[in-house]
Order: C-alpha cells, then structure tokens, then sequence
C-alpha cells in the first residue's frame, strides 16, 4: 500500500447540478492558484501556502438536487497544515463566489511567519551547512 505524503482528504455537499458546482469550484481554484485540467466530474489544480505549492484533485458526484465534492490535497512534506489550509481556503473562495466585494487569501500564511520561514531556512545555509561540510571534509 502506497501512502501520499502530506495527502489530505475531504468531503462536501454543493447545492446544485454537477456542471453548476464544477464551473463555481474551478472559478475559486483559479482565485487561489489555477486549474490544470478540467473533466465533467474532475478538476485538477494547485494552489500556493506560503512557498509551498499545493497539488489538488477535486472530484463531483451528483446526489439528486446536490454534489459531493471530494477535496485531495497534497504537498511534498509530510506535513498537512498546508494542505488543510489550502482546502479551508478554497471553501472559503466557494461560500462566497457570490459575493464580489471578497478577497481570497492566496498564501494561506502571514508575512511575519513567512519571513521567519524564510530566516531560518538562511540560517541553516549559512551556519549548518559549513559546519556539517567540515566534518564530512
């Protein structure tokens, strides 16, 4: 069995037809990142939380006069905060595709913890790196 790492799954029900639902889903991906394929029943596209890109697979399953839409993001780490960001987004970008006054957050993090991401990440260049290649060396 093969496990995605940092894969998170979710459900939810869309009033509406399957073509209704998909055409509202793909305008909000496309707010918060972009669509790369679009299916009757299949949306595939990415989004962004902070520097980390973020693959999605959106599937729609007609229930009578509604649709369940199954979410599945995923990201390289095996960390899901993006992922579950990502998702809370998108719904977010959903609820209120009516709404043209909203604003959907693309980066899913602050400025503050994204420079303090990106220091840190600096700091180990410049510090552990050459620590750890002089004792290879």
């Amino acid at each position: 069995m093969k496990i995605a790492a940092g894969a998170t799954e979710s459900q939810f029900i869309l009033l509406g037809t399957q073509a209704e639902a998909q055409q509202v889903v793909a305008n909000s991906l496309s707010q918060l990142g972009g669509v790369k394929s679009s299916v009757p029943g299949k949306l595939s596209g990415w989004g962004k939380y902070g520097l980390n890109k973020i693959s999605v697979e959106i599937s729609f399953l007609q229930q009578g006069s509604e649709t369940l839409m199954t979410i599945s993001a995923k990201n390289g780490s095996v960390y899901s905060g993006p992922n579950k960001s990502f998702i809370t987004r998108l719904v977010d970008a959903i609820a209120n595709s009516d709404n043209t006054l909203f604003v959907p957050d693309k980066q899913g993090i602050g400025i503050g913890p994204l420079l303090a991401s990106i220091a840190g990440l600096v700091i180990v260049l410049i510090i552990v790196v050459p620590f750890i290649v002089n004792i290879l060396l």
